[in-house]
């Protein structure tokens, strides 16, 4: 499959299916798209415009590919995550302050790392506490993988045993 062909969506809202009070949705297909939903009482709109322009360059690019396996299936996104730990991503906020003006979310990825800074005031830490629910899946369950180059050259395959640094842990670059 192609990565033109592959897409997500942040999105601000639930779907029709959902209970209102949820935080955090994910659904995908088999033709490599996926939607995270986000309540909107959460999160502010200028962090999702920010999530939605780096996942279209980290996707568009293959940056993050699906992996879309035999045994895949829609809906596998809403399992609890199995705990294989390929690699890690998650949200975190930090200081307002940090951030260059107008940005409220920005990316450090390194070896099968990615911290996604979130700047302080753009969502709540529940939200972030979900979110990292989601991710611990995506990421650590191998649903999408990381297709960075060097790291490509270390683990073809997309596997691995990145070094996973606990939650609320600096990661430097």
């Amino acid at each position: 499959m192609s990565a033109q062909h592959q897409s997500v969506i942040y999105i601000l809202g639930m779907p029709d299916h959902v209970p209102p009070e949820t935080l955090v949705h994910a659904e995908e297909h088999p033709d490599a798209l996926a939607a995270i939903y986000l309540n909107p009482l959460e999160i502010r709109s200028q962090a999702v415009w920010d999530l939605n322009w780096l996942v279209r360059h980290h996707v568009g690019h293959a940056l993050w590919r699906q992996n879309w396996t035999l045994g895949a299936h829609e809906g596998r996104m809403q399992e609890p995550p199995e705990g294989h730990r390929f690699a890690a991503s998650r949200w975190e906020i930090d200081s307002a302050r940090k951030f260059p003006r107008g940005v409220h979310v920005v990316p450090i990825e390194v070896d099968g790392n990615c911290v996604w800074y979130i700047r302080a005031g753009s969502c709540t830490q529940v939200l972030v506490t979900e979110m990292n629910v989601v991710l611990e899946r995506i990421a650590g369950d191998a649903l999408w993988i990381q297709r960075w180059y060097a790291y490509q050259d270390r683990f073809p395959h997309g596997a691995g045993t990145p070094a996973v640094s606990p939650p609320g842990a600096t990661l430097l670059v």
